[in-house]
Parts: C-alpha cells; sequence; structure tokens
C-alpha cells in the first residue's frame, strides 16, 4: 500500500507541474504574440517624393461570409500634404479600392483623410476546418488625381485578434500596389483549443483508468473472498 500510495502521490505532483508548464507557456506566449501583432509593416514604398501612403488594417473576420473588413486610412506625402506628419491634402485623391466591390474613396482638399472601411472575400479555407482553417485574400490599391496616376506605398497591421495574418505586397508600380495576404487563427486561439483538447483527453484516461482499477479491484476482491454454499446442499 505505502509504494502505491507513493506512485499516486507522484502522478499528481507530476500532473501539477504539467498543468503549471502549460498555463506559464500560456501566460508567456500571449503577450508576445500581442506585442508583435501591434506593430505596422511597411510593405511598399514608392521611390518618388509625391505618394500617397495607405495605412491598412485587417479587421472582423467573417469565414462564415467569407469576407473582412479592412480599414483604410490615406496619408499624403510630398506636394500632396500640406505639412509634415499626418497632415491634411492639397488637392482631391480618389482612391479606388478592389475588393468584393470596387470602392473609390475621395479625399479632400484642406482635409485630414478619415478612416474608411471596405470589404475583401477570403477563399482557399473553409470554416468547418476550424481551429486550422486558413485563407487568402487579395485586395488592390490605386490612385490618382486630376493630373493622372499617384504612386501608392502601403502599411499594414493586424488589428483582428483572433486571427494572424501574413501579408505581402506586389508592387508598388505606377499608381498600383496588390496586397495579397494568407490568414489563419491567432496563436491565442490555439493554444486554447490544444488546452482544450488536453484536459479532455486527460478527463477520459482518468475515468478508463478509475474502471480500470475498480474492475480489477472488485476482480480481486471477489478472489479472496471465500465462496459459501447455500443451506440445505
Amino acid at each position: 500500500m505505502g509504494v502505491l500510495a507513493r506512485l499516486r502521490g507522484n502522478r499528481f505532483v507530476l500532473a501539477v507541474l504539467l498543468l503549471g508548464l502549460a498555463c506559464g507557456t500560456g501566460a508567456t506566449l500571449y503577450p508576445d504574440e500581442r506585442e508583435t501583432r501591434q506593430q505596422s509593416r511597411a510593405l511598399a514604398t514608392p521611390g518618388t517624393p509625391d505618394w500617397v501612403e495607405l495605412n491598412v488594417a485587417s479587421q472582423d473576420f467573417d469565414p462564415g461570409g467569407a469576407h473582412l473588413a479592412l480599414s483604410v486610412v490615406a496619408v499624403p506625402h510630398g506636394s500632396l500634404a500640406q505639412g509634415p506628419g499626418p497632415s491634411a491634402f492639397t488637392r482631391q485623391v480618389e482612391i479606388t479600392v478592389g475588393g468584393i466591390t470596387r470602392t473609390v474613396l475621395r479625399t479632400a482638399p484642406g482635409e485630414v483623410a478619415a478612416p474608411q472601411l471596405v470589404q475583401a472575400g477570403l477563399y482557399g479555407g473553409t470554416a468547418t476546418d476550424y481551429p486550422f482553417d486558413r485563407y487568402r485574400f487579395t485586395v488592390g490599391f490605386s490612385a490618382s488625381d486630376g493630373s493622372g496616376a499617384v504612386p501608392v506605398g502601403l502599411v499594414f497591421a493586424d488589428a483582428d485578434p483572433f486571427f494572424a495574418v501574413h501579408p505581402r505586397a506586389d508592387g508598388p508600380a505606377a499608381g498600383t500596389v496588390v496586397l495579397d495576404a494568407r490568414a489563419g487563427r491567432a496563436r491565442s486561439t490555439l493554444i486554447l483549443v490544444w488546452f482544450m483538447i488536453g484536459a479532455m483527453w486527460v478527463l477520459a484516461l482518468a475515468v478508463i483508468l478509475w474502471f480500470i482499477q475498480t474492475l480489477v479491484g472488485r476482480l480481486v476482491y471477489q478472489s479472496t473472498v471465500p465462496s459459501f454454499r447455500s443451506i440445505g446442499r
């Protein structure tokens, strides 16, 4: 009995250590993922002084509807800007976004551009593969003013807490840049899912071991207890 008690105690200690290790790993990886994903990435920068910077942030993924929302903020540079830093446009610029539908965003002279939402389509994945579903989306951006095409730069940020986006940009060509991105579930979601899967397996194994231990104990008890014949036989 002493040996069995020590084994049970060791299993309990091992289970507590593994649980603490899993919780500590998750608590360490979550802030690291949050800090990494909150950083903006410059994907395309034109080599000309006069250009429009588009700050694009992905948000509101809807795998069931096969789309997501992109927040787009236009920032002028060079002769298009009235001053350094976040400034107003000196003239009207039309920004065309090719997502689910063709959307035209217009800036007004003397005003700072406000964030505007456009939709992009998701493809290459299905929501029934959760949490291992992966998607792609492609969006084209171009700009023009009264004199013709305006070069476009692209800065991307990942703002949806449940999805991680891996973007790249083709361009910039004269007034055109294409965002091509892959998206999958965020690390925090995968950590939670794997933790739940592990907890379910541990619970199932615990029930199975309890059943086996109870069955073996019952068989041992029946084999050690002497049987008595019925009176009168």
